[in-house]
C-alpha cells in the first residue's frame, strides 16, 4: 500500500535531485513562454479593482458609460501583454471613467 501511495504522489526516491527553478524557467523560455513582471501583475490588480469600483458605481447610479468602462478595465489586461501599454490603456480608461461619472451628473 505504501509503495502504491508513493507512485500516486510521484515522490522521487531519497537522494534524487529535484529540478531547480532555473531549469524550469529555462524550459519555459525555450517554449517562448515568459512570466509577467511584478509591475505588470500589480497593474492588473489595481486596474481590476478600479474597474470593479467603476462598474459598481455605474450600476448603482444608472450610468451606462461608467459601467461599461468598468467592465473594460476589468477585462482589457487579458488582451495586452506589455507593461507600458497596460498602464497607458489603464490610465486612459480610468480618466474616461472619471469624466463619464462626473459629466453625467
Amino acid at each position: 500500500m505504501l509503495r502504491h501511495a508513493k507512485e500516486l504522489l510521484d515522490v522521487p526516491p531519497i537522494g534524487r535531485r529535484q529540478p531547480r527553478m532555473k531549469d524550469e524557467l529555462a524550459a519555459l523560455d525555450a517554449l517562448g513562454i515568459t512570466l509577467p513582471s511584478t509591475a505588470y501583475i500589480i497593474g492588473v490588480v489595481i486596474f481590476g479593482i478600479v474597474g470593479y469600483v467603476a462598474y459598481r458605481y455605474g450600476r448603482k447610479m444608472s450610468l451606462q458609460t461608467t459601467k461599461w468602462i468598468g467592465i473594460a478595465l476589468m477585462l482589457y489586461p487579458y488582451a495586452i501583454s506589455t507593461t507600458w501599454l497596460l498602464y497607458a490603456v489603464g490610465a486612459g480608461l480610468c480618466i474616461g471613467a472619471y469624466v463619464s461619472a462626473h459629466v453625467s451628473k
